[in-house]
């Protein structure tokens, strides 16, 4: 069986990778060796949302339009090689024939109804004014006539910003009113299957709320709502709308780095909250930003940072060309199933006619936050655009269950102005190595003392002799120098003294060592 890079990461690290198959990789099963692209006969289309089947087939949600005003809203099912489902909609799309074009969000049902949130902006019996639309299909891309009026809620309301389904079927959507004789701008609400508002929750179906944000579940059941009002604000509610009293402080949390914008919510599977946000402040003017930085954070269960995760519980992903993805960062979070995360966004280059223009980015980290330097170039994968031309962004995530990643993306083919595509790419990120393929490989690493100043012992076993060589990158994931190249070390219990550069100064840092085939990294504190 061929292997793949696998990194497992403690005090003492035992790891079994192989360079021959690379993490990472357009998966070329899929459409044209990893890419799709749809064609909407001459317009303009974006992608909004995605999800898996649990068949392995593919739903898109997005928009479609021209600048003469014609917008639309389609949902496109896609098999798993990448064409289009005849058995759904008309030759694999559904396009809407009422009003709502911009899609907030898709929830996947069980029986393969299909849920989307979409809104529009129009004039009104003479009042320019927004509209939200809650629209259900069933696994053919039909209109459900058992929910709402013949598949479709309407809402005199200034959006539907998030869905979350319930293991129930009920439905969770968080919604902006604008201004109220009541003072009430946003709520939370709850439907029943059928589309009307579920009564048991809140009052009449509904929860007022303090600001929009993401609705996102955690495994028992409770509801948390995160948004930013230039603080990271998350409100934690148990199953019938009331607060969580052990959530934060009564069951709000307000986290204030800086100027605070909050881009995306992941819960774990152990019902730690992972969240991407933005800081910076202003300098001189509110229109000079300093001091911009992007971070991923990790919230225990009771709304605490984890002192396990980065440092001090978050990752500072920092404005650097050789770091992680920086300035237009992450968008979105997937967790592989061996616990590493996987953070997808936009990261800006200069193509060769001089143009600034953005490819995705792929980061993947270890569970404790660590740039997992196993994976692409020093932890970062970026998805070029040679054979594309133009600009490409992530707007869309969703991970398999055989662990590819599935990538919904807007392309942009001009330079100068952007003329939209949807683009779908698949991507392998590696598979986990089972306990029996682990055991093979015996080899531990154990450095002293830990804390270091200025000379680290490593100690190691190995069960036949390797060529090693030992680099040390720093929390960012970068290459700092190379500390041992090649050196023949035997069978059996070996050490090595590593002289640290003299110009480290205090932090956290990995020693990655590797031979042709494996690569370990043990953390170092200095």
């Amino acid at each position: 069986m061929g292997r793949i890079k696998h990194l497992f990461w403690t005090f003492i690290l035992m790891v079994a990778t192989d360079s021959s198959a690379q993490d990472g990789t357009l998966d070329t099963t899929f459409g044209n060796s990893g890419v799709v692209m749809t064609d909407f006969g001459g317009y303009l289309s974006d992608i909004k949302d995605i999800a898996v089947l649990s068949n392995g087939k593919i739903i898109t949600a997005g928009g479609i339009f021209n600048q003469s005003g014609y917008n639309k809203f389609a949902l496109l099912r896609y098999n798993k090689d990448g064409s289009l489902d005849n058995e759904f909609g008309a030759d694999g799309k559904v396009i809407n024939d009422f009003g709502g074009y911009y899609v907030n969000g898709m929830l996947q049902e069980s029986e393969g109804k299909i849920i989307v949130a979409t809104r529009e902006y129009d004039y009104f019996e003479g009042i320019f004014a927004s509209r939200s639309f809650l629209v259900q299909y069933d696994k053919n891309g039909i209109l459900d006539s058992t929910f709402g009026v013949n598949g479709v809620i309407i809402k005199n309301t200034n959006g539907i910003n998030s869905l979350a389904l319930l293991p129930d079927g009920k439905i969770l959507a968080a919604e902006s009113y604008g201004s109220t004789a009541l003072g009430v701008t946003h709520s939370l609400i709850r439907y029943n299957s059928n589309g009307n508002p579920d009564s048991s929750f809140g009052i009449n179906g509904a929860v007022p709320i303090t600001a929009i944000g993401q609705v996102a579940l955690t495994k028992d059941g409770k509801i948390l709502i995160s948004s930013s009002d230039g603080n990271f604000v998350f409100t934690r509610y148990l199953n019938d709308g009331t607060l969580d009293a052990t959530f934060g402080n009564n069951g709000t949390l307000t986290i204030d780095i800086d100027v605070d914008n909050l881009r995306f919510v992941k819960i774990q599977p152990d019902n730690k909250i992972l969240f991407i946000g933005r800081s910076y402040h202003f300098i001189d003017s509110p229109y000079t930003i300093s001091d911009d930085h992007y971070r991923i954070f990790r919230l225990l269960p009771n709304g605490d940072l984890d002192a396990n995760f980065g440092e001090n519980g978050m990752i500072v992903l920092t404005v650097s060309p050789d770091s992680a993805l920086t300035d237009n960062a992450p968008d979105s979070i997937v967790i592989q199933s061996d616990g590493k995360i996987v953070a997808i966004g936009r990261h800006p280059y200069i193509d060769e006619y001089g143009y600034s223009l953005d490819q995705i980015g792929i980061v993947r980290y270890l569970v404790t936050g660590v740039p997992d330097v196993t994976f692409g170039e020093n932890s970062l994968l970026l998805i070029p655009n040679d054979n594309l031309g133009g600009g490409n962004m992530s707007n869309s995530t969703c991970l398999q269950s055989d662990g590819k990643l599935v990538i919904g993306s807007t392309f942009c083919e001009a330079h100068l102005s952007c003329h939209p595509h949807t683009l779908l790419l698949r991507y392998g990120l590696g598979q986990t190595l089972t306990d029996n393929e682990f055991e093979g490989h015996k080899n531990t690493f154990s450095v002293y003392p830990n804390p270091v100043s200025q000379i680290v012992n490593l100690d190691f076993n190995l069960n036949q002799s390797e060529d090693l060589s030992i680099d040390l990158y720093d929390v960012n994931g970068r290459k700092i120098s190379n500390l041992l190249k090649n050196k023949n070390f035997q069978s059996g219990h070996n050490s090595q003294q590593l002289d640290l550069p003299g110009t480290l100064s205090k932090g956290i840092y990995f020693l990655s060592v590797s031979d042709a085939e494996y690569t370990a990294v043990v953390k170092i504190v200095k």
